[in-house]
C-alpha cells in the first residue's frame, strides 16, 4: 500500500514543481540589464594593440579618464549622464559643507591664518587690467582653484580663493576681452592628464 501511495505523491509533486518552474515571472532584473547596458558602452572604447600603447607617451589617454568620469556619473536608470541635476547637487554640496563648517567643531577653535608663499602648480597669471595701481592680479592653478590677490606686488598680501567650487577646477589660462576688460574668460582643463 506505501508502494502504491509513493509513486502518485511521487508524480503529483513533479507536477506541482514542473509547473511552478515555468510559471515563473520572466522579470527583467534591473541589474543585469544595468550590466549589458555597460558592456554594450565599454565595447565602444577604441582598443588598441599593446605595440601601440607601448609607442602612446606617459601619461596619456585622457579619452579614457574620461569614460571612465562618464560612467561614474551615469545614472542607472537612465543611462545617461543627468546634467539637469547638477546645479542642484552643487547647492546641496555647499548647504552641507556649510553646516559642516558651522557646526563640525564648534566655536572652542580659534584658527590663526598664516600667510602662505607657496603657489602649487601656477599654470595662468594676469594682472587685473582694471586696476589702475596695477597690483591685483589673478592665478590660476593646476591643482586646483582660481586666486586673487590685491597687491600681489607685497610680501605680506595673501592669495585667496575666489570661491570654494572653483577650487575643484584645473585653471590653465586667463585672458580678459580686449573689448570689455570688465570680462574675463577663464580656461579650465589640462590636456594630457588623467
Amino acid at each position: 500500500m506505501k508502494k502504491i501511495l509513493r509513486i502518485p505523491i511521487i508524480l503529483f509533486l513533479t507536477i506541482i514543481g514542473t509547473f511552478l518552474i515555468l510559471n515563473i515571472p520572466n522579470e527583467k532584473n534591473p541589474r543585469n540589464e544595468y550590466e549589458q547596458f555597460l558592456l554594450a558602452e565599454y565595447q565602444k572604447i577604441p582598443q588598441i594593440s599593446e605595440s601601440q600603447l607601448k609607442d602612446l607617451p606617459k601619461p596619456t589617454r585622457p579619452d579614457l579618464a574620461a569614460i571612465q568620469n562618464y560612467f561614474m556619473t551615469l545614472d542607472p536608470d537612465l543611462k545617461r549622464v543627468p546634467t539637469e541635476r547638477l546645479n542642484t547637487a552643487y547647492l546641496k554640496t555647499k548647504m552641507i559643507s556649510s553646516q559642516k563648517s558651522s557646526s563640525a567643531f564648534g566655536s572652542d577653535i580659534v584658527w590663526t591664518e598664516v600667510p602662505s608663499n607657496m603657489a602649487g602648480r601656477t599654470r595662468a597669471f594676469m594682472i587685473d587690467p582694471n586696476d589702475q595701481s596695477g597690483n591685483k592680479a589673478w592665478a590660476g592653478s593646476v591643482t586646483g582653484g582660481l586666486w586673487v590677490n590685491d597687491n600681489f606686488k607685497s610680501g605680506t598680501s595673501s592669495w585667496r580663493p575666489v570661491d570654494e567650487f572653483w577650487g575643484n577646477l584645473v585653471v590653465s589660462c586667463i585672458i580678459s576681452d580686449p573689448q570689455n576688460p570688465n570680462v574675463f574668460y577663464v580656461g579650465t582643463g589640462e590636456a594630457q592628464t588623467a
